[in-house]
């Protein structure tokens, strides 16, 4: 086989390996936007997932909080989550009675966001 026969078989395979690697990627993104399109969270709830989240009424936070408050004054400095299992709840439930007795002024926190602490202020 002579070199320049031996080049164009080469540029050949070659060619042929760029087709096939263009047509993968070309795949491969389509199914990158078809899945941004698909996933799930970006439109809105349904009205029956909706319905299923329902705000707690006022009341039911403000029990949380000084039951809360009660965790904190007992335990100053711990995390959201071992005041979570102090009051029996999820930490996610604490996030509203939490705002709340922050700013009325009866705890503080000390730190950021997963790491804060938490302490009861003196009136």
């Amino acid at each position: 086989m002579k070199t320049n026969d031996l080049q164009i078989k080469i540029e050949a395979l070659v060619r042929a390996h760029l087709v096939q690697q263009r047509a993968a990627a070309v795949a491969a993104v389509e199914r990158a936007f078809a899945a941004e399109e698909r996933r799930p969270g970006t439109r809105r709830p349904s009205a029956a997932r909706a319905a299923s989240h329902k705000r707690r009424p006022d009341d039911a936070i403000a029990a949380l909080a000084d039951r809360l408050l009660a965790a904190v004054e007992a335990s100053p400095g711990v995390g959201v989550a071992e005041l979570a299992r102090k009051v029996g709840v999820p930490a996610t439930d604490l996030t509203s009675p939490m705002r709340r007795l922050k700013v009325e002024g009866r705890v503080r926190s000390v730190g950021r966001t997963q790491r804060a602490r938490y302490f009861p202020l003196t009136t």
